[in-house]
């Protein structure tokens, strides 16, 4: 067996139905990822506070400054906030400007 047939048969699970749920779960991150960028650069307006309006806003609001601040940046998007945190990658634009 090949090196790639070796490495397909340890990392995918062994039952088919696995296959699909795993298929179907990165897909639909996938579209969600997607229509969170499409939505970034839309001129929708998003109504800072809580619930769907304020997450949009926030993730909005991470992405343009991404784009008009420092493109190395502010990666995020499905969690605003949470990952660059974790990668040192966040913070305000006030800590940016003193970098």
């Amino acid at each position: 067996m090949s090196t790639a047939g070796v490495l397909l048969k340890l990392l995918l699970p062994q039952d088919p139905s696995l296959w699909v749920v795993s298929l179907v779960s990165y897909s639909a991150f996938g579209l969600w990822y997607e229509f969170l960028h499409f939505l970034s650069h839309t001129r929708v307006p998003f109504t800072p506070g809580s619930g769907v309006g304020g997450y949009f806003h926030r993730v909005k609001a991470n992405h343009m400054r991404h784009h008009r601040v420092d493109s190395q940046r502010w990666f995020t998007f499905t969690a605003p906030g949470s990952v660059d945190e974790w990668w040192g990658t966040g913070g305000g634009v006030r800590d940016r400007r003193r970098n």
